[in-house]
């Protein structure tokens, strides 16, 4: 590798736990089918898993606990999560909670996603809401697709414009333990999970 570059890929990891630089990612997975009317069965469980969120935490592999809740941060059961409403991410170890928002939720026949943002507990009161209870700021994206293409079905988790939240008013009291988090995510724990998780949901690994 250049030096140039060494150097400018250094600067850009320092701006990033600073909370200065954003990062896009994006993992994937797919799996092939011998006909496109067993591609289209295995998308049809494709975008059951995708939208039941609650069952994603038996997944083996995956840290991380999902919790769906409605617009008004009460846990609910729902197979299918609805724009406003929330999920609770527990994660490994005693992190402080993460709330993301659904900010879009779609379904069409050869794909369906939907699309998250980092936000403030759901249950607190409005005062308290200032606070972004996650470790990217909230202008970061998180989206989960599926789509099929003929014989294949391809799942995807695509994170845009990922922010550290250890600056300012909306990062309250987490500055430092957002940074660890984020760090920590970025050394391969992120891709660990996710791999999984996109592998789930083309039928390459099952949960238990």
């Amino acid at each position: 590798m250049d030096i140039r570059k060494r150097i400018k890929n250094i600067w850009d990891e320092i701006g990033f736990l600073e909370g200065i630089h954003a990062k896009n990612k994006k993992f994937s997975n797919f799996h092939r089918y011998r006909s496109i009317e067993e591609a289209i069965l295995a998308f049809e469980q494709s975008k059951i898993k995708l939208f039941d969120i609650n069952k994603w935490s038996s997944l083996p592999g995956i840290s991380s606990a999902f919790y769906l809740h409605d617009t008004n941060g009460e846990s609910t059961q729902e197979e299918k999560p609805k724009k406003g409403y929330h999920i609770y991410i527990d994660l490994p170890g005693p992190d402080p909670v993460n709330w993301v928002q659904i900010i879009d939720v779609s379904e069409l026949q050869t794909i369906a996603e939907f699309t998250v943002r980092p936000s403030a507990d759901p249950r607190a009161e409005i005062s308290d809401q200032t606070e972004i209870k996650h470790f990217f700021t909230d202008k970061a994206t998180s989206t989960f697709r599926v789509r099929r293409s003929g014989k294949t079905i391809y799942a995807y988790q695509i994170g845009k414009q990922e922010e550290i939240n250890n600056s300012g008013k909306k990062a309250g009291s987490r500055k430092v333990i957002n940074t660890i988090i984020a760090e920590t995510g970025s050394l391969g724990l992120q891709k660990l999970q996710w791999e999984k998780l996109t592998n789930y949901l083309v039928h390459n690994q099952e949960n238990v």
